[in-house]
């Protein structure tokens, strides 16, 4: 008997086999797959079985990083779409996830971007050739909606025959479109889309990907699933109950729900169209809250207010975000947190407490403040909204359904009865209305209870009462519902996983509802074991980009706080744990008396999402690094380059000094006020707590055969270790061309090698590579190697420093020095390499002495006499003449930077290295290398470098040490002979350009002839000049390398931040002085100043602290602007956040005003960098710059 199925099934069905077919042959799964009791978890290995290693490098990048690479043209659009497609496709067979598949239509769009790039050079716009997944509420052209409905099929909305069927485009899809977006699929919902799960007629249930056997949440639940498995790397959904947030926790993601009036929802489809009491609203969902700024930062930029009546023409607040990241780096101010554990209704399960509890005892432990929350009954609010989705009496849904006739499924919610008349409707806004002046009085009462001044910044409370749910078994949305009652700005954050050795079944006599005890009941430790667990961070209205800033930091705690999860599971059974309780304290326990420690740690790395899969730091290595070093107290730290950046501790002593050349000093030297004076404070003493050098070993010993064995001689994997390698020599050696290629590379094929022998015969004498370089040697310089290879390379960033770290400390091991006797070529380059590396480090002391070793063995080896040495070979010469040009490289740039005087006695006759190619010193005579000196080749820029750092030379010894013993001249008071100094400079510079090789010139029209006036006196109109010169110098700089960012072609990143900070303040400085600049224009200082800020926020991806910086710094201009230029921001950040004026970063004012001379050289411990203990790895110049007064930094003119 043939079984007879209603019309709409078959219409179902139908539809359902569209869209597998709609999967390419190649990308379906072989076989039948194994059901969800079977296998339950599909993540991570499981998927990425059926894909390439290319796809999975590709697909396990988030939207952040793949946008960095499709819109400088590093990954093809078209490429990164296959794959997201393949993934896509492999996932919606393993758990239900899609409702509309349009690869094809995605890759020819990816196609026309790639064009586009070829032909323009230049991306479509920020999110060009970004995969971006859409909630099936998005109508695209070509596409079908249904919304999980089965009467929507072949129809637009439910009507037939309506011409807008399939080429009707939302207003959210025509942005992304023009923002440079593929979309490529649309996304599973439950039909009505009230349910807190995701099921329909149409394709059935959608499951957890870390757990079939549970629900992935609704009504987006398709995208948490397909972002869950990496099919997307971020998609759109709709919340106006939790649809949202509920994916976005269950499936361990970022979800961001705005207030109304932030997204474009115009042309969307919806369920009770109409109904305005609480309004549906648009957010993202991703893997990270960068990937959330991306895309909400990017779809502001459309303007969308010009297009969707309902959104609010507010754009992306800057202003907001930076006095925020301020506050949460400026020494005394903390953070407040109103504190939800339940919401008195229905108990979280364990592991949800658990959560908010690791989380809270973390902000506790680093000084912020966290308060009960027992704000109005959210039952009240929960009751509003119940009343608000049912004021048509079930009409719209129950329409919807009965055009197909299919049955209504268990897991959506419908409340039929009495449609509600406009008397009850607007009864029932008063009542909202009420509930929200209610809340927002109970949170301004906060005030009293912080401490601070101000009430709570945020919230912290569950997301949803269930850890995970077990099929038809979604019970409360109270935790949600609250939040769109009040139309608050909320954030999913991950923190960590059930464990059901710490997350038991609980024992519950009493409780607090019926729900409460349904819930209860539904939670099973051993079930939901492995499910992802997260907080719910809630804000005011229209507080997405503080609600996004707050997160970031949050989730930078949180996976500290993963790691410290994962080494107390690791310890909880050695007698050696670091981790100790008292008897019979539970895990959780453990961890929040921990978590102090840990907060400051490097969390453990994360694979990386290029194709160098293999992880560069072992887990036990980077353990070992981290106890290796002690905790640092941020306290007076400069980095390697002179600037201002405490992040890891480094070897101190009370009298560091930094003289006038340095960023330290510049910044100083912009006031004729004597910091010591001025500040009135008493230096704060050092900290007594013995610190180990490790630098480097002064012991001269000889390696056993069991040393080799050591971590320290251990090697990545052969083609990791070929990467870093081509970086290096890619990115680094034609800058420091110094090791011999050649030989380095013939003695590197030798350690991957069978042979027995060593060495091979025959070996140039070049130090590193060469005849007689030691294994130590060579491996330290290796290390070395790789270590600024990392920095270089496209690892992210945290992953980068850990590598580069692990390579440095193998290094260090390595290092078999004695200064009292004599070292050898190989030593030398070794410590230059060191010290290259070093720069890029807060290890100021160590970089300087570094380059002063590698000074002394050159000198005591007779380097500097190598050019007149006739029994070397033509190679053997000019690699040991070139080691002494990079001596005295390293030596006048470390001096500049950390304002020392340089040990090279200037001035002088500058060396100058061969501008010939390594192979040709191999194969010709001396005379013949000299001869082919006047043509171009890769070493030509070494040797036009080398006569730019003897005019740098110049500079630090006319200028900045002409006159070691008159330490009493202001900054700006030159003598006439200083005045004449620079001059002489500028014609240097003059004829520097002049004589530069044609293949390294740049074009000689745009330069401009300044005439140089031959009086010795130092005039006002000579020092005009200069004032001049120094601004159009920061102008063009600024500009050089904001082009040589956006085109990838930077050498070391560490000295283009150094470069745009240092630029960056002579623009403060002219600005806020009111110094008259008739030569550079306002408006190109203005642009100038732009891209400044905006090359420091492109340069985040190669190093974290350059956000910092563009913070500082723009903050930095701001203040003083608000001093010099009153009213000029006054109302801004106010009328943006709601919040009080006085939640705005307030400036310390306890420096008293005066007019005392500025005195040099400079001691630290300086006012400036006075109190840095904040307790965080990555607030850099930020506090250096804007926790001071910025009178002393800048005074007012006269």
């Amino acid at each position: 008997m043939t079984t007879q199925f209603p019309p709409w099934q078959n219409t179902a069905r139908a539809k359902q086999q569209a869209i597998l077919d709609a999967i390419p042959p190649k990308w379906r799964i072989p076989g039948s797959i194994s059901p969800g009791s079977e296998v339950a978890d599909v993540t991570g290995d499981y998927i990425q079985q059926f894909l390439s290693p290319r796809e999975i490098a590709i697909t396990n990048a988030d939207a952040v990083v793949i946008t960095e690479h499709t819109t400088s043209g590093k990954w093809r659009s078209v490429e990164v779409t296959e794959a997201f497609c393949h993934r896509a496709a492999i996932a919606h067979q393993l758990v239900n996830c899609l409702h509309e598949i349009f690869f094809d239509a995605a890759i020819i769009a990816a196609r026309k971007l790639d064009a586009y790039f070829t032909e323009k050079g230049r991306p479509v716009g920020p999110l060009h050739g970004l995969p971006v997944s859409l909630k099936d509420q998005f109508h695209v052209p070509g596409v079908e909606t249904t919304m999980g409905y089965v009467g929507w099929i072949g129809t637009f909305e439910g009507k037939r025959g309506d011409r807008r069927a399939k080429t009707f485009k939302s207003e959210l899809v025509r942005e992304l479109q023009n923002l440079g977006a593929v979309l490529f699929c649309k996304t599973s919902v439950p039909a009505t889309l009230m349910a807190g799960e995701t099921a329909n007629h149409i394709v059935g249930y959608t499951c957890n990907p870390k757990n079939r056997q549970l629900s992935a949440g609704g009504s987006s639940g398709g995208e948490g699933a397909l972002i869950a498995l990496q099919g997307s790397p971020a998609g759109f959904g709709t919340d106006i109950g939790g649809s949202i947030r509920v994916p976005a926790v269950f499936n361990g993601l970022f979800g961001l729900r705005p207030s109304t009036g932030r997204m474009p929802y115009e042309g969307a489809a919806n369920s009770m169209d109409g109904q305005n009491t609480i309004l549906s609203v648009i957010g993202p969902i991703a893997r990270s809250v960068s990937s959330l700024r991306l895309l909400f930062r990017a779809v502001l930029s459309e303007k969308p207010w010009l297009h969707d009546p309902l959104v609010l023409e507010l754009a992306w607040r800057d202003s907001i975000e930076l006095d925020l990241r301020s506050q949460i780096e400026s020494n005394g101010e903390v953070l407040t947190f109103g504190v939800m554990l339940h919401d008195g209704f229905v108990q979280p399960h364990p592991p949800v407490q658990r959560a908010i509890k690791m989380v809270v005892d973390t902000l506790n432990r680093l000084g912020h403040r966290t308060i009960e929350w027992h704000p109005p009954s959210h039952q009240e609010a929960l009751e509003i909204a119940t009343t608000a989705f049912s004021l048509d009496g079930g009409e719209d849904i129950l329409s919807q359904l009965s055009l197909s006739g299919e049955t209504l499924l268990p897991q959506s919610f419908i409340n039929s009865g009495t449609q509600k008349n406009a008397s009850q409707v607007a009864a029932l806004n008063v009542r909202k209305r009420q509930y929200q002046k209610a809340y927002l009085e109970y949170w301004n009462s906060t005030t009293q209870l912080t401490g601070t001044g101000r009430p709570v910044d945020a919230i912290i409370c569950p997301v949803a009462a269930q850890a995970a749910v077990i099929p038809g078994h979604f019970r409360d949305v109270g935790y949600t519902t609250f939040v769109s009652v009040l139309d608050y700005t909320s954030m999913v954050i991950p923190v960590t996983h059930v464990d059901k050795t710490l997350d038991r079944n609980p024992v519950q006599a009493k409780y607090l509802s019926e729900v409460d005890k349904l819930v209860t009941l539904d939670y099973d430790a051993v079930i939901f074991d492995g499910a992802p667990v997260g907080i719910q961070l809630v804000g005011r209205r229209l507080q997405e980009e503080k609600i996004l800033t707050l997160a970031e930091y949050v989730q930078m705690l949180k996976e500290q706080i993963s790691y410290l999860q994962q080494s107390t599971s690791q310890r909880s059974n050695s007698r050696d744990s670091q981790i100790s309780s008292p008897a019979g304290s539970s895990a959780t326990d453990q961890l929040a008396q921990s978590t102090a420690n840990v907060a400051r740690s490097t969390p453990a790395p994360s694979v990386s999402p290029e194709e160098i899969e293999y992880q560069l730091s072992p887990r036990s290595e980077l353990h070992q690094h981290q106890r290796s070093h002690p905790e640092p107290t941020l306290s007076n730290v400069v980095s390697a380059m002179g600037a201002a950046i405490p992040d890891i501790c480094d070897i101190r002593s009370p009298d560091e000094y930094y003289g006038q050349s340095s960023l330290v000093s510049f910044i100083q030297q912009c006031t004729h006020t004597s910091a010591n004076q001025k500040s009135g404070r008493v230096p704060t003493s050092r900290s007594t707590q013995p610190i180990t050098p490790s630098t480097l070993s002064t012991t001269l010993t000889e390696y056993p055969l069991k040393c080799y064995l050591s971590r320290d001689f251990s090697l990545p994997q052969r083609r990791v270790a070929d990467w870093l390698l081509g970086i290096y020599f890619e990115t680094s050696h034609m800058f420091y061309p110094w090791v011999h290629r050649e030989s380095f590379m013939t003695c590197y094929e030798q350690l991957w090698s069978s042979n027995d022998e060593e060495t091979p015969n025959g070996l140039p004498d070049v130090g590193i590579g060469g005849s007689g370089c030691s294994m130590e040697v060579f491996h330290c310089a290796l290390n070395a190697i790789f270590a600024i290879a990392c920095e270089f390379s496209n690892m992210p960033v945290k992953e980068k420093q850990s590598s580069s770290l692990m390579f440095y400390d193998r290094m260090k091991g390595l290092m078999s020095i004695d200064i009292l006797d004599s070292g050898n070529l190989g030593h030398v380059q070794a410590l230059l390499l060191a010290s290259l590396y070093l720069q890029c480090t807060p290890y100021p002391r160590r970089c300087w002495n570094a380059v002063g070793m590698a000074y002394r063995i050159s000198v005591g080896i007779g380097l500097h006499l190598s050019r007149s040495c006739d029994e070397l070979t033509t190679l053997e010469r000019e690699i040991r003449w070139r080691v002494w040009c990079a001596c005295v490289q390293m030596d006048i740039m470390v001096s500049m930077t950390m304002g020392r005087p340089s040990m090279t006695r200037l001035p002088c006759k500058i060396p100058l290295p061969s501008p010939v190619d390594d192979r040709c010193l191999s194969t010709v005579t001396q005379s013949d290398a000299q001869s082919q000196a006047g043509a171009i080749s890769h070493n030509q820029f070494v040797y036009e470098n080398m006569r730019l750092i003897g005019i740098l030379g110049s500079i630090l010894s006319a200028i900045y040490h002409s006159t070691e013993a008159d330490t009493g001249k202001g900054p700006l008071q030159l003598p006439p002979s200083d005045g004449q100094a620079v001059m002489d400079i500028e014609r240097a510079l003059e004829g520097f350009q002049s004589s530069l090789h044609p293949g390294l010139r740049w074009d000689s029209n745009q330069a401009e002839d300044y005439p140089i006036s031959k009086t010795d006196s130092w005039s006002e109109l000579g020092q005009r000049y200069c004032a001049e010169g120094c601004v159009l110098a920061a102008c063009e700089l600024i500009e050089s390398l904001s082009k040589s960012t956006v085109q990838g072609a930077t050498a070391a990143w560490w000295y283009g931040i150094f470069y745009l900070i240092s630029a960056g303040v002579i623009l403060i400085a002219v600005e806020t002085n009111g110094t008259v600049i008739d030569g550079v224009s306002s408006r190109r200082r203005d642009d100038a100043w732009n891209s400044c800020l905006q090359t420091l926020f492109l340069m985040v991806d190669v190093h974290p602290s350059a956000r910092d910086y563009a913070i500082a710094l723009n903050g930095l201009k701001q203040q003083r602007e608000q001093l010099t230029q009153p009213g000029k921001h006054a109302g801004e950040s106010g009328a943006d956040t709601g919040q009080d004026g006085d939640a705005v970063h307030n400036v310390a004012r306890d420096i008293p005003d005066g007019n005392c001379h500025y005195s040099a050289p400079i001691t630290a411990p300086s006012p400036l960098l006075h109190g840095w203990d904040f307790g965080l790895d990555d607030l850099r110049l930020s506090h250096f710059l804007q926790g001071i007064d910025e009178d002393f930094l800048f005074p007012n003119p006269p």
